[in-house]
């Protein structure tokens, strides 16, 4: 999807359903990287995912927590127009497109 306003009934009829993935860095009670993917919801001005997730801090000194939280970033990416493949699809048009620049 171009990254351009485009309405909700756009999105919802090209593109796969909203989810956010959510990544802890190494140190968070593990050696490496814990990646949390919510549930899907459909794109609109407020979207439910129905997800909820429980960190346990409680083993942590307070001290450590405020530094983890301090010095490591939470990374937040949001899929709201992930094309949906198959006929019909925002990706087999720019491919048509790209089939009918190229035969010119």
């Amino acid at each position: 999807m171009p990254n351009e306003p485009v309405s909700f009934d756009t999105l919802r009829d090209k593109c796969e359903p909203v989810t956010v993935e959510y990544t802890f860095p190494p140190g968070w009670q593990r050696d490496d990287a814990v990646r949390i993917s919510t549930n899907a919801g459909i794109q609109g001005s407020r979207v439910k995912l129905k997800h909820r997730s429980v960190i346990l801090c409680e083993q942590w000194d307070s001290t450590e927590l405020a530094a983890a939280l301090k010095h490591n970033h939470v990374e937040f990416k949001v899929y709201d127009r992930t094309p949906l493949e198959g006929p019909g699809s925002l990706s087999s048009q720019n491919q048509g497109e790209q089939a009918e620049d190229d035969a010119a």
